[in-house]
């Protein structure tokens, strides 16, 4: 009878201790899982950011862009605004030299 309560008591003991290094092992893996969770946040937060500085980088290249584009395409209606008053004072320039058009 008492070597069946000693092995009980040792089977209880074993448990216990077992139950005690679960416990133990339970909450390191708690702490690590916060500590971890905590990182993973920290760390979207930081990509959150990277993300919205890079979209406003990008719409301020593209406000660039088309600005630029718009002064090109004022500088090409220019130029092509005097090329075409060159061309109209180049024929009545020719046309006054005294000159007979052999078609007339």
């Amino acid at each position: 009878n008492y070597d069946e309560l000693e092995k009980d008591y040792q089977e209880l003991d074993s448990s216990k201790s077992q139950n005690s290094e679960a416990e133990i092992q339970l909450q390191v893996l708690t702490t690590e899982h916060t500590a971890m969770t905590a990182q993973l946040n920290a760390t979207c937060a930081d990509l959150e950011e990277i993300k919205t500085r890079d979209k406003a980088d990008l719409q301020a290249k593209e406000d660039e862009w088309k600005n630029r584009e718009s002064e090109l395409l004022f500088e090409m209606s220019v130029l092509k605004s005097r090329a075409g008053k060159a061309a109209n004072e180049d024929v009545t320039m020719d046309a006054g030299e005294g000159e007979e058009d052999p078609a007339i």
